[in-house]
């Protein structure tokens, strides 16, 4: 990875792992060790979801792979590399958000689960909200933050469609001599 990053971007990197780090371990709550706590938070949730895509979309790239390899006779290929920072947009722009690496372990095992269909959405809300209780426990915020809000709102469509279909059945025929008719 070296050549890769200017000076401004490994800062970037060392000052956003610098930052958890203090948020995690300052034992006293000064005003700017809570507004960094919060921050930081807000942060993490945003870069939780982006690992969780990523992972997701990396299982079913991996899973792939090893099938093309397995067919050819192959060894399995290396599983891809995880890393610990995740570039966000905030309201100054994008920065980068450090999450230790057990994390974000976890996060692709569960991503990996549910793109492998080992796992439902509800599932792997339930987990991926485990893992977001831990990293919001580790930062002291008082309330933890929401993982997977966008697979949260998929599953709730998914559930009021189907609720409102169930109300529909049966209340109009499918034939069409009868259909918008009085007592049909």
């Amino acid at each position: 990875m070296a050549g890769l990053f200017s000076s401004g971007d490994k800062q970037a990197f060392i000052a956003a792992k610098r930052d958890y780090e203090l948020a995690t371990e300052a034992e006293k709550e000064t005003r700017e060790i809570r507004a960094l706590r919060i921050r930081l938070g807000l942060r993490c949730k945003a870069a939780f979801d982006k690992f969780f895509v990523e992972a997701a979309e990396s299982a079913a790239d991996y899973a792939d792979r090893c099938m093309l390899a397995l067919a050819a006779g192959e060894e399995k290929p290396e599983p891809p590399a995880r890393k610990a920072f995740q570039t966000v947009n905030s309201v100054n722009g994008e920065v980068i958000v450090y999450l230790p690496l057990p994390y974000v372990e976890e996060i692709f095992k569960v991503a990996s689960a549910y793109q492998l269909e080992e796992v439902d959405a509800a599932g792997a809300i339930e987990m991926a909200q485990g893992i977001a209780d831990k990293i919001s426990e580790a930062l002291h915020l008082d309330t933890p933050f929401e993982a997977l809000r966008f697979l949260r709102d998929e599953l709730e469509a998914e559930e009021s469609g189907e609720e409102s279909d169930s109300e529909g059945e049966g209340s109009e025929s499918d034939d069409p001599d009868t259909q918008g008719k009085p007592g049909a």
